[in-house]
């Protein structure tokens, strides 16, 4: 092979061009893509990533609330390391004090509230995880942890067609520091743009809901304008009198100083309930705070929190929309969040750390969530308990087995892993076949001590 000639001696020219014909035949579809790529170009991303936090997160009450009771659900799922096929539970070690404080300021809760803040914002999760590069601890997490990177300040560099994500860097002011792609785990969300290696970064759920989010905004600060502004509740106007333009110029521009001297200014504020007068035949018009009802502007918010909650995958249920919802149903509602959004993503979270930082402390080790003190989800445990009963009662599961199924430990007892045989059945074929009888042991169940009188009876 061309590798063992390159660590007996140097490569000749021609042995490096043969290498990097390899390579490109290898991987013709990154070749088809990225050719046009070179080295230290940035990746296409979606430069609205910032108005996702300022407008949609920041700005708007129902993406702030149903993202923020998303990821406190999240961060309190406890993650427990386990060892081996048996996924014992280990309780002490490297691995473990790391998932207690991944890095020297945060704890568990703290960083897996904000890595899932930035996944649902912004449909990436940035984390700045180096490693140490040798020694016996070689693979393991640096001193310092791991650290969760602003995303919508993050830039992917190329390294060229064949090596499409080099590095990481930060737009913030001043930053020129260059962080090896190595040394982050990046979780994106799909994204279906491949122009310019935009795939690499993940497409929010927002852009989605960006219109929605923008029309809701807009409603509340309807509201809030007109609140803070005040106007009157409508305007008494003349009815069927003789039309003089030159009158009803004057007539207007007095009734406009008329308006702005007790509307126009925020000292006057006491006056928005009181209604515009002029005099002759008049007819009221109405005015003031029914627009918001005309607007349909509650309307619309509500209408938003349930496309919100669709775009994430979650029941709008279970984020205060009440319409139609009974026990029975909001208890579903509140399973779905973890069946359908929770228990995926966490599960990505984990499949990230148990292949790129569990492996160096130790073969066998890894992380795992638990779930088995989650409310909404031990119907499910209950329901599994009954038919793994069954199983116990009919000889078909051991005892081991059931509590395995119901997330209770094992217990070392030969006992515990034999098959129980029910007493009272009896296969097919031997219905009416002579059995044995143990005269004495039914004898001194009856407490029956005299032959005689057990003939009398």
């Amino acid at each position: 092979m061309i590798f063992d000639r390159f660590i007996q001696r140097g490569p000749s020219r021609a042995e490096i061009k043969q290498l990097i014909d390899e390579v490109d035949e290898q991987n013709q579809l990154y070749k088809a893509m990225y050719e046009q790529m070179f080295p230290g170009q940035s990746l296409r991303k979606d430069y609205k990533m910032k108005d996702y936090i300022k407008d949609g997160y920041e700005k708007n009450a129902d993406v702030f609330s149903v993202i923020d009771r998303l990821s406190t659900m999240f961060a309190q799922v406890p993650i427990n390391v386990v060892m081996g096929d048996d996924e014992e539970v280990v309780l002490e070690g490297d691995l473990v004090e790391r998932m207690k404080q991944p890095n020297n300021y945060q704890l568990w809760q703290e960083f897996a509230k904000l890595w899932y803040t930035f996944f649902l914002t912004t449909g990436n999760a940035i984390t700045y995880a180096p490693r140490i590069v040798g020694g016996n601890d070689k693979g393991k997490l640096m001193p310092g942890g791991m650290y969760l990177m602003p995303t919508q300040n993050v830039d992917i560099k190329s390294g060229g067609w064949r090596d499409p994500i080099k590095e990481y860097t930060l737009d913030l002011s001043g930053t020129t520091e260059r962080i090896p792609a190595e040394d982050v785990m990046h979780v994106r969300m799909p994204n279906l743009q491949y122009t310019d290696g935009a795939n690499f970064m993940g497409m929010s759920p927002l852009k989605v809901a960006a219109l929605i989010i923008e029309a809701e905004n807009q409603g509340y600060q309807t509201v809030a304008d007109t609140l803070a502004r005040g106007i009157p509740p409508g305007i008494l106007t003349k009815v069927d009198e003789s039309y003089d333009e030159d009158l009803s110029k004057t007539q207007q521009k007095e009734l406009e100083r008329t308006y702005k001297q007790k509307y126009g200014n925020q000292k006057y504020k006491r006056n928005a309930g009181v209604p515009v007068l002029t005099v002759g035949n008049v007819k009221w018009v109405k005015m003031g705070f029914d627009n918001f009802r005309d607007l349909q502007i509650l309307e619309m918010n509500q209408h938003g929190l349930r496309v919100l909650c669709n775009v994430l995958g979650v029941p709008s249920q279970a984020f205060n929309d009440v319409s139609g919802t009974t026990f029975s149903n909001m208890n579903d509602a509140r399973k779905m969040v973890y069946t359908n959004r929770l228990i995926p993503d966490l599960g990505l979270l984990i499949a990230y750390l148990n292949v790129q930082v569990a492996p160096a402390y130790g073969e066998g080790l890894k992380s795992k969530a638990d779930y088995s003190n989650v409310p909404e989800l031990q119907d499910d445990k209950q329901k599994v308990a009954t038919w793994a009963n069954i199983g116990v009662a009919n000889g078909s599961v051991t005892r081991n087995e059931f509590r395995k199924l119901i997330g209770l430990d094992q217990v070392e007892d030969e006992g515990m892993d034999s098959f129980m045989a029910p007493f009272n059945l009896v296969p097919v074929g031997e219905i009416g076949m002579d059995v044995e009888i143990d005269s004495e042991k039914i004898l001194k169940d009856n407490d029956i001590d005299d032959y005689k009188r057990l003939k009398a009876v």
